[in-house]
């Protein structure tokens, strides 16, 4: 009985890890370009920031009085840190407050408009 082999698949193997490995590389030029230059920025802010998410959502809620629904760091436009920190008061008010990551110093409350549509002229 003659025993059937496949010399192709060796190479078929090999070219399909070569494609993975270099799919891996173009990922990492592209990610050290532009958006990844930026995220770069932004993680070198935060580990630099001597304030942690845990105080900045202290910071707002004691601010507001409100309990904290959502928070991240992000780049202000003058690339310093900031938290955003997303509260419900106890009135059910959404709020969304910035704490600057260097001092947590609440530098804006702003009300979380969810009535677009609605034709209110107060």
């Amino acid at each position: 009985m003659q025993r059937k082999t496949f010399p192709n698949f060796g190479k078929i193997v090999l070219l399909s890890a070569a494609l993975v490995t270099g799919g891996v590389a173009l990922a990492n030029a592209e990610q050290k370009s532009g958006e990844g230059k930026e995220n770069q920025m932004e993680v070198q802010t935060f580990l630099a920031s001597p304030q942690s998410l845990g105080q900045a959502i202290t910071a707002a809620e004691g601010e507001t009085g409100g309990k904290a629904m959502d928070a991240s760091f992000d780049l202000a436009k003058d690339n310093s840190g900031v938290y955003e920190v997303e509260l419900v008061k106890p009135d059910g008010t959404q709020v969304e407050v910035i704490v600057d990551a260097k001092g947590a110093v609440t530098v804006q409350a702003m009300v979380d408009d969810h009535d677009e549509g609605d034709n209110d002229n107060d």
